[in-house]
């Protein structure tokens, strides 16, 4: 389905090229999930898993030939993080959710401060350890950088998601609406970035800011903020519906209809043209 929608991006002329074994963008994302929700009935079933995912997102990067092919290195080491909301039950939430408004703040302003200190005085490519989509050698950063970048992440990204859920609480808000639609967003969104990359962020009609300005900087979010919003309209999920539900039925109703009477077929012929084979002594007997 993917493929299908880089495929409508080449129709109208963008050079969009995306391989299944090597997603670009933040489509190994939809490769990782997939291997979550397949195997989930399998893995779930392992003892101590969280445990034993967490290590291994540890010391994965030091298999120099497990890098962004098929998206593995991410899914291993973004897999406890998936395994924390199967875990998660809704007294847990109640929980999470009964700070107060300044013990909130206060968090939020410490996660803020470390982030600001991680990102200027890391001796390495912070984004590209945060994302861990490499391996180390790639990354520039050693065995022990690595592990302690996952002991030192999950927590952070656990405080984060506390501060995400004290704000919020179970109020209506755009920021619910766009969570409530996020695959809209998820997928539409890469014909906006191939437009901004052969038109410029001024899609050829004027000259936005320069890159380094505030002007620049709020011109970005108005609009990742329109962006997500017309996205996630009626409109933008009618269209996911249309080409990647609907689709996707109908290609489950095509080999219901066509493909397994075809094959139904295919075995009748091969029965009887197949020569008759003499029961074993033991078996007549």
């Amino acid at each position: 389905m993917v493929e299908a929608g880089f495929a409508m991006l080449v129709v109208l002329g963008f050079d969009a090229h995306v391989s299944l074994y090597r997603p670009p963008f933040t489509m190994w994302f939809l490769l990782t999930l997939f291997y979550f929700r397949m195997f989930h009935k399998n893995y779930i079933k392992i003892p101590h898993i969280f445990g034993i995912v967490f290590v291994l997102g540890m010391f994965i990067g030091t298999i120099p030939f497990i890098n962004r092919d098929f998206a593995i290195s991410r899914s291993i080491s973004w897999m406890p993080y998936f395994l924390l909301g199967y875990y998660c039950q809704p007294e847990h939430l109640k929980k999470i959710r009964s700070l107060k408004w300044w013990q909130t703040l206060g968090i939020l302003v410490g996660l803020l401060i470390a982030v600001f200190l991680f990102m200027r005085y890391v001796p390495f490519d912070s984004y590209g350890a945060v994302t861990m989509a490499d391996c180390n050698a790639v990354l520039g950063i050693n065995w022990w950088q690595s592990a302690l970048m996952h002991v030192i992440l999950f927590p952070v990204s656990i405080l984060f998601g506390i501060v995400l859920l004290n704000t919020f609480r179970n109020k209506k808000s755009i920021w619910t609406f766009f969570g409530q639609n996020t695959m809209p967003i998820y997928i539409f969104h890469l014909g906006m970035k191939y437009a901004i990359m052969h038109r410029g962020a001024g899609f050829g009609f004027f000259e936005v800011p320069a890159h380094d300005s505030i002007p620049y900087i709020l011109y970005v979010l108005l609009l990742a903020f329109v962006t997500s919003v017309v996205l996630a309209s009626p409109v933008g999920a009618t269209l996911y519906d249309i080409f990647f539900v609907k689709s996707y039925d109908l290609l489950f109703l095509f080999g219901r209809k066509v493909l397994v009477p075809i094959g139904a077929a295919c075995e009748k012929v091969w029965l009887l043209l197949a020569p008759k084979t003499e029961k074993p002594d033991a078996e007549r007997e």
